[in-house]
């Protein structure tokens, strides 16, 4: 018999916590946590207190309240190994969530006024040529893409705004709008840049995928 829970009767080794094993079962007034573990070399599977499993890792040094929530919410944690995997829970600052939703807004509004707006447009700006319109309408979408991508902390989304932020420029300069106003449009891409990389330890940078 195993002096550990952690460990496998039959080979002696550790066994690793099943992701996908952190189930909830009946019994009593409330449910029981149950952790769902596997020695891969010997192909068993066995089921423990969960409470039973969170006291060994913290008696280890390793972090088990911590690694058992995180299966449990179906997510990667800090296996029984110790191997590093990535952070259970992504946090972001009110700063980068805040321009986050502006983007949102400031594109959604771009996209509208260029839809519906564009003969008033033409009015106070008969030199704009017609292609203009279709392509910052196309350029507010993907701004849209960019920034729901930062949302879900895909990394390209920052690296598609760059690159939308480096033509809108080029773009503002070929239908006329003067230099020192083109340069301004740039602003968004550093501010995005500062928000992400501020926090702490909810910086969002270094939690992008």
């Amino acid at each position: 018999m195993a002096k550990y829970k952690l460990q496998c009767n039959k080979c002696g080794g550790k066994m690793r916590i099943d992701p996908d094993g952190v189930t909830m079962v009946g019994g009593g007034p409330g449910p029981a946590p149950i952790v769902k573990l596997r020695c891969d070399k010997c192909d068993i599977t066995r089921f423990e207190q969960r409470s039973d499993i969170e006291r060994e890792l913290a008696e280890s040094g390793e972090p088990g309240k911590t690694a058992v929530a995180t299966f449990s919410a179906g997510l990667r944690g800090t296996d029984t190994d110790g191997a590093s995997v990535p952070p259970t829970l992504k946090q972001r600052h009110g700063c980068l969530l805040a321009y986050l939703i502006l983007m949102l807004v400031a594109n959604s509004a771009t996209i509208l006024i260029y839809l519906l707006g564009a003969e008033g447009i033409r009015r106070n700006s008969p030199n704009m040529p017609d292609w203009a319109f279709p392509v910052l309408v196309v350029i507010g979408i993907v701004n849209l893409i960019f920034a729901l991508a930062l949302l879900r902390w895909q990394k390209w989304g920052f690296w598609g705004y760059a690159v939308s932020t480096v033509v809108v420029f080029f773009i503002n300069l070929s239908i006329g709008v003067g230099l020192v106003a083109a340069c301004l449009g740039l602003l968004g891409l550093p501010i995005l840049y500062g928000v992400l990389h501020i926090g702490k330890e909810k910086k969002g940078w270094p939690q992008l995928d």
